[in-house]
């Protein structure tokens, strides 16, 4: 099992996603705005890999994977181990203090008007990537954005939010339109659709035992807040894009001066990963 080799499209398509239960895709195959195009099979982004049959298995052995670059925090990494597919470098790069954000998203749920109270306060943990807890990113970047280190992978535990930003912020160095950038960022709502569904049909069972009620008699906007916290919104790159332009003007700028990544280190990956 390889990974796909189109290298016509320029937006995110079905063949870029490699195993939907892990929210595993190829960064690759994106045509940047100067006309390049982001060689595939150098950079991945994901989720969780604790799960794992010998089939999925092979497919992440398949993939010659150089550094895995782990976002998660400790807890996490002890609760779900990733596994070993061969004699990968696994970095372990924290980048979130705890889940308080999305403990109080979760503390919404029963609220009037919860999906717009989770939205608006995932989108100030966004915002507050680029404004309080950047510096956390810096060894995850330095990793993804050496040549040597490649082929990656940088996960999460969903593949959404920490790698989400992740994901962003390199195809928008790369010259990604921004649009392109915004769809591959929301595509985790669709990869991760059976998965969400699944578990709001579960909460709507258990609210409905808990209040001795039929499951049907549950408000469907409870149903859908939970939805909403279990997916990622346009607000939250929207977020990350504004505190981009007040803080440092653009993104480079960010990378040079929030990161620490000089342009000749950014050029020597751009070279290695577009054609």
């Amino acid at each position: 099992m390889q990974p796909p080799s189109d290298t016509t499209r320029s937006g995110p398509t079905p063949e870029r996603i490699l195993l939907a239960m892990t929210n595993l895709r190829d960064q690759g195959g994106y045509r940047t705005i100067d006309g390049g195009l982001i060689r595939t099979g150098l950079l991945y982004r994901g989720g969780h890999m604790a799960d794992l049959d010998d089939d999925q298995s092979d497919l992440y052995q398949s993939l010659n994977l150089a550094t895995i670059v782990d976002l998660r925090r400790a807890d996490e990494i002890d609760q779900r181990p990733t596994p070993v597919f061969g004699n990968e470098t696994n970095l372990h790069c924290s980048v979130s203090d705890g889940d308080s954000a999305f403990a109080q998203m979760a503390g919404f749920l029963e609220d009037p008007g919860a999906a717009e109270k989770i939205v608006a306060t995932g989108a100030g943990y966004y915002e507050r990537i680029v404004t309080q807890n950047l510096s956390r990113f810096t060894p995850a970047f330095a990793a993804l954005l050496d040549p040597d280190q490649l082929p990656a992978l940088f996960h999460c535990t969903a593949g959404k939010d920490r790698t989400g930003f992740t994901g962003a912020a390199i195809l928008t160095w790369l010259g990604v339109p921004e649009d392109v950038v915004m769809a591959d960022f929301l595509l985790s709502n669709e990869v991760r659709r059976p998965y969400i569904e699944q578990r709001a049909e579960e909460l709507r069972l258990q609210l409905a035992a808990k209040r001795d009620i039929e499951p049907a008699e549950i408000p469907d906007r409870e149903v859908q807040a939970f939805k909403t916290l279990l997916s990622v919104s346009e607000a939250y790159l929207l977020a990350v894009r504004g505190a981009v332009a007040e803080r440092y003007g653009d993104w480079h700028q960010l990378r040079r001066h929030g990161l620490g990544i000089d342009d000749a280190t950014f050029e020597r990956f751009r070279h290695a990963v577009v054609e």
